[in-house]
C-alpha cells in the first residue's frame, strides 16, 4: 500500500483520533517518532470533490492537503494511516519497510 507525505498539520482533533501524542510536534507534521510510527495518507478508491475537512491527493508528487471549504474540482480521496517505519540490514543490504497499523 503507497503511501503519501502531509502537506499541512494534523488537527488536534487528527492526533487524538489517530492515538498521537499531542505534546510532539514531529506527529502533527508526520515525522516519525522515537517508535518510528508516523502518521501517513493513502488512497481511497474515490474520485470526487473533496468536502471540507477531509484529505485529498494533490500535486506531480502526490501530497496529501485538507481541504479548507469545499472545493468544485475534483481530486483522489485520501484518509490518514499510522505507520511502522522499521530497518533492517542483512549481508550489507538495507531493507525498509513500511508497515500500516490503522
Amino acid at each position: 500500500m503507497k503511501t503519501y507525505k502531509l502537506g499541512d498539520r494534523l488537527s488536534r482533533k487528527e492526533a487524538e483520533a489517530m492515538g498521537v501524542d499531542g505534546s510532539s510536534m514531529s506527529h502533527l507534521w508526520g515525522e516519525p517518532n522515537k517508535d518510528g510510527r508516523y502518521v501517513r495518507a493513502v488512497r481511497t478508491d474515490e474520485f470526487r470533490a473533496p468536502l471540507k475537512g477531509e484529505r485529498y491527493l494533490s500535486g506531480s508528487i502526490p501530497v496529501a492537503y485538507t481541504a479548507p471549504n469545499n472545493l468544485l474540482s475534483s481530486y483522489r480521496i485520501a484518509r490518514l494511516v499510522l505507520v511502522e517505519k522499521r530497518t533492517t540490514i542483512v549481508e550489507n543490504r538495507t531493507t525498509i519497510v513500511e508497515k500500516v497499523l490503522i
